[in-house]
């Protein structure tokens, strides 16, 4: 299925003291590298934020948000915008702080539908930046698209339903409490001392 796909990685990462969450280190890789290898097969990556030291393709495209932090909602719109070529008919959507998003994008897409798909975890949550959505309802959703909108708010007007995906696939990495029970890190941070600081014991 051809496919395009648009991950988010400018947030502020205001609980992990400012560190960006994309340039946290997972079994060797940062989140947003193991982000992009999760939609390696798309026509088209447009990422929204920093690309760090990420390796990124010849197809990869790199925006920003205007202003910068104005919100998930803001950044797909700029990613929109940032689209280059003949744009698939689909587009898969990714926060970059969810190292097993990889088990849930061919599910995402086996399942494409209406104006878009929704990962739903275990516990029926839905999982807005974890979703496939329609090109043509996004850009119709975008031209109502204020500063700080939420996701949530952004898509309400679209025919959207929720598709189960693995168990664990939409862990995400908040807080450093979250980072350590993975063993995560970021590289100028020791693990030893974000276990000590979030009390987490592998032991």
């Amino acid at each position: 299925m051809l496919f395009d796909a648009l991950i988010l990685s400018g947030g502020r990462s205001s609980r992990l003291g400012g560190h960006p969450k994309s340039e946290l280190v997972f079994e060797g890789a940062t989140l947003l590298q193991r982000t992009l290898d999760a939609v390696q097969d798309a026509r088209q990556i447009v990422l929204v934020g920093e690309p760090g030291g990420a390796e990124l393709s010849p197809t990869t495209v790199v925006t920003r948000e205007t202003p910068a932090f104005d919100g998930p909602a803001a950044a797909i719109a700029a990613g929109l915008e940032a689209a280059t070529g003949r744009p698939a008919e689909w587009i898969v959507v990714l926060a970059c702080d969810m190292p097993f998003a990889a088990r849930a994008v061919p599910v995402l897409l086996a399942n494409a539908a209406g104006d878009g798909v929704l990962a739903v975890d275990d516990s029926g949550r839905r999982q807005y930046l974890l979703a496939c959505y329609r090109r043509g309802a996004l850009l119709k959703a975008r031209a109502r698209s204020v500063g700080g909108m939420s996701v949530r708010t952004l898509i309400s007007g679209l025919s959207t339903s929720d598709v189960p995906i693995p168990t664990g696939s939409s862990i995400d990495i908040d807080t450093w409490a979250d980072a350590a029970l993975l063993d995560i890190a970021f590289p100028q941070i020791p693990h030893e001392q974000i276990r000590h600081e979030t009390g987490v014991n592998h032991d």
